[in-house]
């Protein structure tokens, strides 16, 4: 029998036992990739939530206080008070340039400003689920925009996303024209919604003020939309502080502005953690929440043209997020 020398048999426990620690990190780098695999489609989840919440919620405030400068005010002091206080504890204050400030006050404008009017306007005379579902083609339309401007690489399957997703919208359009239902108007009003976010999401990608995290952002651009608002409100309103103090109290206006504010968080902690690509989920989410929040809140039943509409939809979103994936 030969007898292995001593610095061998070391050698050979030693390699043994590298081999063990980095099966051992090996180990512990899976579960940790699942665990965060959990949690981020647990956010989607959430966030899908709160946006199909979010329509609901707009219907409700809308028919109580309506849409008016006031009630956008107030919801803006409230989140811009919130969000300043977050980033001023997180030690990322700092004071915008002037280029910057262009950028917060246009992105006021798309993302917050017209987008809460235009839901707080429409919201009351339409279904919740539809108009959800019409709220979330803005991945849709911005491949529009994109198609339009050439900002992207143009592909066929992008642009079968966009047919088939012209296909939902069809579907929902037709019916309504064809029998002169009322709601038709404000359901081609409705179509503004994705329209402005898929701009902003255009114009973000071009100018988003480099070096700035996405509290920063969304922090300037709520401080923004205020500001603008304030001589909005007192210039448009015959009695500006006895407006704001009847829409202090409404519940419904503030449940939607803590919406948001879940919402902006939520997104921004998406887009940090998992990308574009995995924030773009929540559309899937939010379109079957919708049609569950307007069954439980209002008794809304989608018909048979809504639900096809919603199959067509998702198909749409599935190629054209697939086709970001594949980009990304």
């Amino acid at each position: 029998m030969t007898v292995q020398p001593a610095g061998n048999r070391t050698g050979s426990h030693s390699t043994i036992q590298s081999g063990e620690d980095l099966s051992g990190q090996q180990s512990v780098r899976h579960e940790r990739g699942k665990t965060s695999a959990v949690i981020l489609r647990c956010l989607v989840v959430c966030l899908g939530v709160i946006w199909g919440l979010q329509i609901s919620l707009a219907k409700i405030a809308g028919e109580d206080v309506g849409a008016t400068s006031a009630g956008l005010l107030l919801m803006h002091i409230f989140l811009a008070t919130v969000f300043a206080a977050f980033q001023i504890t997180k030690g990322q204050w700092f004071v915008p340039s002037q280029r910057e400030i262009g950028f917060y006050a246009v992105s006021a404008v798309l993302v917050n400003i017209a987008p809460l009017w235009l839901e707080l306007t429409i919201a009351p005379h339409m279904s919740a689920g539809l108009l959800t579902l019409i709220s979330c083609m803005s991945p849709i339309m911005t491949v529009v925009f994109v198609l339009f401007l050439r900002a992207e690489h143009i592909t066929w399957q992008r642009v079968l996303g966009v047919l088939v997703g012209v296909a939902a919208v069809v579907v929902v359009l037709v019916p309504k024209a064809s029998i002169g239902d009322a709601e038709f108007g404000w359901t081609m009003l409705a179509f503004v919604l994705p329209a402005l976010m898929a701009a902003y999401g255009v114009f973000m990608k071009q100018a988003w003020p480099r070096g700035r995290t996405p509290l920063q952002v969304s922090t300037c651009i709520l401080i923004a939309g205020t500001v603008m608002l304030f001589p909005i409100h007192f210039a448009t309103s015959a009695l500006p502080l006895e407006e704001m103090r009847s829409q202090y109290a409404s519940i419904p206006l503030l449940m939607l502005a803590i919406s948001i504010g879940f919402e902006f968080y939520l997104f921004a902690l998406l887009i940090r953690l998992g990308g574009a690509v995995i924030a773009s989920c929540a559309d899937y989410v939010a379109v079957l929440a919708g049609l569950g929040w307007g069954f439980i809140l209002f008794g809304e039943r989608p018909d048979t043209g809504l639900w096809l509409a919603v199959g067509l939809c998702f198909m749409a979103l599935w190629l054209i997020c697939r086709q970001r994936e594949a980009i990304r």
